[in-house]
């Protein structure tokens, strides 16, 4: 039978309803049999709880709303109030003689998207609480906004004795099944994908000495929270540097400043937390302090409450169990299944309920989606999965791309697929990398099934961004004309790429343009398409003329696509413009003559624009008369690729000639590295240094060489171009022969950073391919962004056919030493011909993931054959990788001592044939069968009648009378 794990509100489901009776049946204190009375009646009140609401479940319950609509509204059980309405709400104590426990069911969106209405965070209000809603109305009711309603929320709980003291005053949050969800309580921001219990205690004096010699503290502590994971985890301040994983079991405190009106109702009852502070006594809760909350132990809120006890405490809290009779029909009331057996043979029956199977548990996945990652890179989707039951689990990770999904296979031992080894009693940690090709959002759906059809699934958008910089190029659609108020006959077509030359999907880009209308709303036709594109069209304007377009990225940006369009009268045709030079270079420095010819099939006159490339004003020429040809002289400014255009207007149509000349400069070039803004010269190894540099590149004559290529000469890479002898990038731009470029940290230290051109007399020289480079230099420090800091294992020696006695580790930390849990470490035997393998896959290579304190360790090796033995662990990130080589040594085994022949001899005895037992004497010494057998006096002449024998004689050797 197939079982789909639904993650959904389901305190009113009956299985949920019998769970906890039972559970709660099972206290064996005070008053079970009341906390079990009083949650059914809440499960019944409260059915169908949608999002947002809040229910009165038993009580006593007393709330208060921005706008109440009667003096009796939310006043009785059953009644329903809608979240971004309630400014507070509070629970009364437990009280059994006056049949009253104040409990309150909340539904709370959190930071669960709109696309999943069916799972919702459970707040359950139990006793002594009061909560104070911490977002306004208006906020709550933003459909923009990021908070949504009670996802901030100032709270306290009762402090005295409850009646039943499995039932403390407490407020407890569960989120949905394998589902990470963030709330602020008191100021604290916490994340969790579990069950937490959060109460406010009297500050233990001790611990207030502590915390204020530890941390310096000063200011009056009114009281400390407490929060308690009652089972998955919670994550402490998330996203931050000081981010801490909580597990199931324990507990951590926070500071409360005293009444500050905090809240929304000006109430002087909320508690903040100090920012000075931190969580504190974070350790594994006793089992008498789990024991506290028994009375939960079961409750399904959106899922069944299990607390962190042995089986031993859960069953030692059974109540005696009733006997049942064999042959009895009847089925006792908390019984699972009323099926008989049909034909019991014996009168000795278990005292337990009549159906002692037990059904397979579904397995559970937690995944951590990446809140930014970028297309092209590593998107490293991490997690755990765990099953109860012990079975193989299958991981299917379907990446929403288009791409064939993945599927992992976990089971005891290691693991091929997925190259995991996990202890099979815990769970499996979770890092399994993809490459999106381009950016967007998109459905990552994760199914993870047991070995008997139980499923779970998870699904999440997966955000990826573009590599920045973005760059945007012209692809269609110029050098188009139209009549006056008429649609040009092609959109413009216009591509965005980023920097890592994918396309960049839904960018919404800005357009400026003279003498055109634009032809599309902006939504319909500026964002770009799968590919990267975007087509816009476009209808001439009324005036006649040029009409230039830019698509850009956004209107600061420098770089656009750009487009000349023309506007005409139909009733005139346009001038004609050719350029006639033949040469393709020339010299800098010298003069240079541009020749073209114009003319105009109506003879009206002409006016000519020169646009030279290394200058932003083109020269002007007026009234040419038609059929002439013209020359232009210029002297460039600058060396490089130059970009000449003609274009010339008769008045209504404007037309355009181009011509690509390669000015030289003149050698040798230097260049100058010129640090901007935000660079501090400082970089973690393969990543980029913070700010660009400014690389300025002239020639002999100081005149400014633009469009020269550049190379990295010191390792490292320019926007993420390979080194020298990559491909290099060109500076751009005419006039300024310079160019801002990004450097990433070679994998290995430099002192200075060498950035050169390509220069026939340049100083360096390239001895592999004989290039000559000019250059410039600039001193950089580089640090590595990871290490392996402590090595475990190294320099061991075993015999040949014997395990090494340790298995080899290393521990993983980045530059600031914080410990790099979920990576892959892959450890791999480089003398294969030494017979050695890892023991367990029988492999030269083992990949093993390091724990959340960064720790990782290979399966042990063996090796048949004596030698050297040298072992790589190696970790890849980016383009770079650190390694580490442990030497081993396997020694022949020790010979063993020859016997020695003589000590041999001298150790046995003589036989003598004499003295020899005969069996066939065996009848004299054996006494006939119902006679007493007498003794055997020892003979009367020892020396005589023993043989001479050497002390080592074995004893077990007889003398024959």
């Amino acid at each position: 039978m197939r079982i789909f794990a639904t993650l959904t509100f389901a305190i009113l489901a009956l299985v949920g309803l019998s769970i906890f009776q039972s559970s709660a049946a099972q206290v064996a204190d005070v008053c079970p049999q009341f906390i079990a009375d009083a949650i059914e009646t809440v499960g019944g009140n409260c059915a169908g709880l949608s999002r947002n609401n809040a229910c009165y479940g038993y009580d006593r319950v007393v709330a208060s709303f921005a706008q109440a609509p009667s003096s009796d509204f939310f006043s009785r059980p059953r009644d329903i109030a809608d979240l971004t309405n309630l400014t507070s709400i509070a629970t009364s104590p437990l009280r059994t003689e006056l049949d009253e426990w104040g409990i309150s069911l909340l539904s709370v969106q959190a930071n669960l998207p709109d696309a999943l209405p069916g799972q919702n965070v459970i707040f359950m209000l139990a006793g002594d609480v009061e909560l104070e809603n911490a977002v306004n109305e208006e906020t709550a009711a933003d459909p923009n906004s990021a908070v949504t309603p009670v996802q901030a929320f100032y709270f306290r709980t009762g402090i005295a004795q409850t009646d039943c003291r499995e039932a403390p005053d407490t407020l407890i949050i569960q989120g949905p099944k394998n589902t990470q969800v963030d709330f602020t309580a008191n100021g604290a921001d916490v994340r969790i994908g579990s069950t937490v219990a959060l109460r406010t205690l009297p500050v233990d004096p001790e611990q207030e000495r502590r915390i204020r010699e530890e941390y310096g503290f000063d200011d009056e502590i009114f009281e400390i929270m407490e929060l308690f994971v009652l089972d998955g985890q919670a994550i402490l301040n998330p996203g931050t540097p000081n981010e801490q994983v909580i597990p199931a079991g324990y507990r951590g405190f926070r500071c409360l400043a005293p009444p500050q009106n905090l809240g929304l109702d000006g109430d002087e009852d909320d508690r903040a937390v100090f920012t000075g502070c931190p969580w504190v006594d974070i350790r594994p809760a006793t089992e008498e302090e789990i024991r506290e909350f028994m009375g939960y132990q079961g409750v399904v809120l959106n899922y069944p409450i299990e607390l962190p006890l042995t089986e031993a405490v859960l069953v030692a809290a059974l109540p005696t169990p009733t006997l049942v009779p064999p042959t009895s029909t009847s089925v006792p009331a908390t019984a699972v299944s009323t099926e008989v057996p049909a034909t019991p043979t014996s009168t000795d029956v278990p005292p337990t309920a009549t159906n002692t199977e037990v059904p397979n548990s579904p397995p559970q996945l937690l995944l951590d989606v990446p809140t930014f990652a970028v297309a092209r890179d590593a998107f490293v989707l991490t997690g755990s999965a765990f099953d109860p039951d012990d079975s193989r689990m299958t991981l299917t990770v379907d990446w929403g791309d288009g791409s064939a999904p993945e599927v992992f296979v976990f089971e005891e031992g290691s693991l091929a697929a997925g190259s995991f080894a996990p202890a099979f009693s815990d769970p499996v940690l979770l890092a399994i990398e993809h490459d999106y090709p381009h950016n967007g959002t998109f459905p990552l759906a994760a199914t993870l099934e047991d070995d008997s059809g139980n499923i779970i699934e998870v699904q999440y958008g997966a955000p990826v961004n573009p590599i920045t910089p973005l760059a945007i190029t012209t692809i269609s659609g110029g050098e188009q004309s139209a009549p006056i108020n008429e649609p040009f006959a092609d959109p413009l077509v216009a591509q965005v790429r980023d920097a890592g030359d994918a396309p960049v999907i839904g960018l919404a880009l800005s357009i400026l343009y003279s003498n055109a209308s634009l032809g599309c709303a902006p939504e319909t036709c500026l964002n770009t398409d799968i590919d990267g594109k975007v087509h816009v069209a476009m209808v001439a304007g009324p005036a006649m003329g040029p009409a230039p377009v830019d698509i850009k990225i956004d209107l600061e940006a420098p770089g656009s696509a750009h487009y000349d369009l023309t506007v005409f009268d139909p009733n005139n045709d346009p001038p004609t413009v050719a350029i006639t030079n033949i040469e393709t270079t020339w010299l800098n420095g010298d003069l240079f003559t541009l020749h073209f010819t114009v003319d105009d099939p109506e003879g009206n006159p002409i006016d000519a624009q020169v646009f030279w490339d290394d200058s932003v004003t083109p020269d002007s020429y007026n009234d040419i008369a038609p059929g002439t040809d013209f020359n232009a002289a210029h002297e460039f400014s600058a060396a490089g690729i130059m970009y000449i255009k003609v274009m010339v207007t008769d008045g209504e149509f404007v037309v355009q000639d181009d011509y690509t000349l390669s000015v030289t400069p003149m050698y040798p070039l230097w260049l100058d590295l010129v640090p901007q803004a935000g660079w501090t010269g400082e970089a973690a190894t393969g990543e980029l240094y913070p700010g660009t540099l400014r690389v300025f590149v002239y020639d002999a004559e100081d005149d400014p060489v633009y469009g020269a290529e550049l190379y990295n000469l010191s390792g490292g890479s320019l926007n993420s171009v390979p080194p020298s002898p990559g491909v290099p990038i060109t500076l751009g731009g005419p006039g300024g022969g310079s160019r801002d470029v990004q450097v990433v940290a070679a994998c290995y230290a430099t002192i200075s950073l060498y950035i050169a051109s390509p220069d026939p007399a340049g100083s360096y020289i390239d001895e592999g391919t004989g290039e000559r480079y000019s250059y410039s230099t600039i001193d950089v420090n580089q640090y590595s962004a990871y290490n392996f800091t402590n090595i475990i294992g190294d320099g061991q020696t075993t015999f040949a056919g014997n395990d090494f006695p340790l298995a080899l580790g290393v521990e993983l930390k980045s530059a600031f030493e914080s410990p790099i849990g979920g990576a892959n470490i892959v450890f791999t035997i480089l003398d294969p011909t030494l017979g050695a393998v890892f023991k367990t896959s029988g492999l030269t290579e083992y990949t093993a993931v390091t724990s959340p304190s960064g720790i990782a360790f290979a399966d042990i090796i063996n090796s048949d054959f004596t030698g050297s033995l040298t072992v790589l662990a190696e970790y890849h990130y980016g383009s770079c990788a650190i390694s580490h080589v442990f030497s081993l040594t396997v020694d022949p085994q020790p010979p063993v001592p020859p016997l020695d022949a003589e000590a041999t001899a001298e150790a046995t005895p003589e036989v003598n044939p004499e003295l020899t037992p005969d069996p066939t004497d065996a009848p004299e010494s054996t006494p006939e069968i119902g006679m007493t057998a007498t003794p055997t006096p020892p003979p009367t002449d020892a020396p005589e009648a023993t043989p001479e024998l050497t002390p080592e004689a074995p004893s077990s050797t007889k003398l024959k009378r």
